[in-house]
């Protein structure tokens, strides 16, 4: 019997190329997945710009339930 250890990471010499010869894409990371997400469904455009507009469309004050519904949404998630 060898001392050579049988269990021993070894590099493995393979015919060919040698190895990095596929590129590979880098990783997603989270934010990027998120922000996919938002420019597929939410067009790219930030929600609190969008809502600052219904609200000055809506200071005429024909939709009184519209404006208070775009008011809720502009303190819970527009203000900080």
């Amino acid at each position: 019997f060898s001392d050579a250890d049988p269990l021993a990471n070894r590099v493995a010499a393979l015919p060919g190329r040698p190895a990095n010869r596929f590129r590979m894409p880098a990783p997603l990371s989270a934010a990027d997945v998120v922000g996919f997400i938002g420019q597929t469904f939410g067009n790219g455009e930030d929600p609190c710009v969008l809502n600052r507009a219904d609200l000055a469309a809506y200071a005429t004050g024909r939709d009184a339930r519209a404006m208070e519904l775009a008011v809720d949404f502009d303190r819970r998630h527009c203000r900080p």
